[in-house]
């Protein structure tokens, strides 16, 4: 939100004569139209101010993964079975330390900043919208827990305001239109896909993932949708909590305005809910199970990850691995038409679209509400 969205509508220009913010103006300068940006000039410095503290808050986000992981974003100690470190009693409380500080960031600035942006800019409800979303699901709960399908985020898709249940058995991926040779359309567990650069036609090298033949959104905005029907009572009154304070409504999630506020709330969640997880860390505990590779098999993990659905299928022979696909959160929401002509999410957010700036500013903030990583979408 505030480094990779809010620049596009903050103004610069709000800090002239504020010693201390003075330097960010010339590292966030636009260099062009400064075009329909709503915040005082009061509004603006709150805002730049945060920016510059959430780059701290940001550091101490990924400490909270280090300190258990080793490294981030690539952390090293989730293996088969487990995670190869114990969590020491320093460990645990550093974490504490370090997670109520990234807490009160969210609750006192990220939350409020965000309620602030939608009201300033509430037509953006109507901005960029889609419609179907999807979720796999993410965060396995305990196996006495009941009613969530085992994962604190439940898996579902929302189709036409109806909430059913995920068959991974009908996601497919589309080559029509990118920029590889095969077959058009097949599962991710049996894909073969070869580079076809200058292929007539096409235009991405993403691919397009589609569930039961239709595009669907993935990310905080389907994450929230669906839990609104389906998560625990928590999700559900932090939700409502959001969407009323924002004067929205659940069909509103799937829009520029609808996305950030879902990252929100789900900051908000995650954090309440992580210091329940660390209370529960057993020092002395197993920290993995054992684990051995099969001769022969093959299966598929679907999670989720911050940007949407991520799915991975593998195939062994011989214990070794001889089919490997990923279909990530951008496939999903960058992809292009399919063999029906049926356009992405993105696209379908873009359409229809009235531009009223030269520099597209309309079209950056649609495109950028959707935290794409097009590095991810075709790796």
């Amino acid at each position: 939100f505030y480094h990779l969205t809010l620049p596009d509508y903050l103004d610069p220009s709000a800090l002239s004569g504020d010693r201390d913010l003075a330097t960010l103006a010339d590292f966030l300068s636009p260099g062009g139209e400064i075009y329909d940006r709503r915040f005082s000039q009061e509004e603006n410095r709150r805002l730049f101010r945060h920016y510059a503290e959430a780059l701290t808050m940001r550091r101490k986000a990924q400490e909270l993964v280090a300190l258990f992981g080793g490294k981030v974003p690539h952390d090293m100690s989730i293996v088969p079975g487990g995670v190869t470190c114990r969590p020491s009693l320093g460990d645990i409380e550093a974490f504490r330390f370090r997670l109520r500080e990234v807490r009160s960031f969210i609750e006192e600035c990220y939350f409020p900043d965000v309620l602030l942006f939608v009201k300033r800019y509430s037509d953006y409800f109507d901005l960029g919208r889609v419609g179907n979303l999807l979720s796999f699901g993410g965060f396995p709960l305990p196996k006495n827990s009941q009613g969530l399908g085992g994962r604190l985020f439940p898996a579902g898709i929302l189709l036409d305001g109806r909430v059913e249940s995920l068959d991974a058995g009908e996601i497919t991926e589309c080559i029509t239109n990118s920029w590889y040779e095969g077959k058009e359309v097949q599962h991710p567990k049996e894909e073969q896909a070869v580079p076809k650069p200058g292929k007539a036609g096409a235009y991405s090298w993403i691919k397009a993932p589609r569930y039961r033949r239709q595009p669907y959104e993935v990310g905080p905005a389907a994450r929230i949708a669906i839990g609104l029907h389906l998560g625990d009572e928590l999700l559900k009154s932090l939700a409502n909590e959001g969407l009323r304070e924002a004067g929205a409504a659940l069909k509103d999630l799937s829009s520029v305005a609808g996305r950030h506020l879902s990252r929100a709330i789900e900051a908000r969640y995650l954090a309440l809910k992580m210091e329940e997880w660390l209370e529960s860390l057993d020092p002395d505990g197993p920290v993995a199970v054992p684990f051995e590779i099969p001769e022969k098999g093959e299966g598929c993990g679907l999670t989720c990850a911050p940007r949407g659905a991520l799915g991975h299928w593998i195939r062994i022979e011989e214990g070794r691995i001889c089919h490997y696909q990923v279909v990530s959160p951008t496939t999903w929401n960058a992809s292009p038409r399919d063999e029906s002509g049926q356009p992405g999410p993105i696209e379908q957010a873009l359409e229809g679209t009235r531009v009223q700036s030269d520099g597209l500013t309309e079209a950056g903030r649609i495109v950028r509400s959707f935290d794409p990583c097009l590095a991810c979408a075709v790796q």
